[in-house]
């Protein structure tokens, strides 16, 4: 957390200087005087950029699962419609109608990047275009390892979440798709309103024209867009340097066996 504050404040120092600075030298060019109190103006429109951007981090650190690399509220030019978890489930129950075919284990493969396979307990090797055959996966998640199935879908070659609408699909098999679906609104107005608070800073604080303040506020917000995602990353570092020491200090709960009740339920 001291590395994104020390950042924001970087941020604010930057913006400081560029917004009095640029405006001195775009005003002195366009206009016939620059607008007086700079000293003032220029930290304030500054200030309230790095409030925006540091509320917008804020965000990405609430909302970052621990792991997670992909940022929930990416600028638009990284903007997904679907999150894909980054690490794969660790086990997984194949069920053909209501009868257990087997358990599967993770294994982690050598080289890189890295890669995994699946095995039963007697060695055999998972194969995802097992749709044809396999007609459930069972996965436990949570603390409680409540057990969540995964019904195949003939002819897409993917299981969805019984009463949901993530799946696991056979290229990649293992990792948990998301689709983001009503949410996808708000990072498109986080993205929006980023755009209004550059306006509204130069037209409103540092006094350009309203056609000059759209204009720089395009461009200046364009840059930033690209700047702004190494702040995110490092709100949803933080979140995952606090969140280590807490997972090794856990007990991994100890494996059970499937019965037929936990099938059915």
């Amino acid at each position: 957390m001291f590395y994104l504050i020390l950042l924001l404040l970087l941020t604010f120092l930057v913006l400081t200087a560029l917004l009095w600075g640029g405006t001195r030298l775009i005003q002195t060019a366009l206009y016939e005087g620059v607008e007086g109190d700079l000293y003032w103006r220029a930290p304030a429109a500054a200030g309230a950029l790095t409030a925006y951007v540091g509320l917008w981090a804020l965000l990405n650190y609430a909302a970052t699962e621990p792991g997670q690399t992909e940022l929930p509220y990416d600028n638009l030019f990284n903007f997904t419609t679907e999150k894909v978890s980054e690490r794969p489930v660790s086990e997984f129950w194949a069920l053909r109608g209501d009868v257990q075919i087997g358990k599967y284990t993770k294994r982690d493969l050598p080289g890189s990047p890295p890669r995994h396979e699946y095995r039963g307990e007697d060695g055999q090797l998972w194969q995802a275009a097992r749709t044809r055959d396999v007609d459930t996966i069972v996965i436990r998640e949570g603390k409680e390892k409540n057990p969540v199935k995964f019904k195949a879908v003939p002819g897409q070659g993917r299981y969805v979440e019984e009463g949901g609408r993530r799946y696991l699909e056979e290229e990649g098999f293992g990792r948990i798709t998301t689709p983001r679906g009503g949410g996808s609104w708000f990072r498109v107005l986080l993205n929006v309103l980023h755009f209004v608070v550059w306006f509204v800073v130069l037209w409103l604080l540092l006094r350009f024209q309203w056609a000059h303040a759209l204009g720089l506020a395009a461009a200046l917000w364009l840059v930033m867009t690209f700047v702004v995602p190494y702040i995110f990353h490092a709100a949803a570092d933080a979140k995952a340097a606090k969140a280590a020491p807490a997972q090794t200090s856990q007990v991994p709960p100890a494996s059970r066996s499937i019965s037929s009740t936990y099938i059915s339920g």
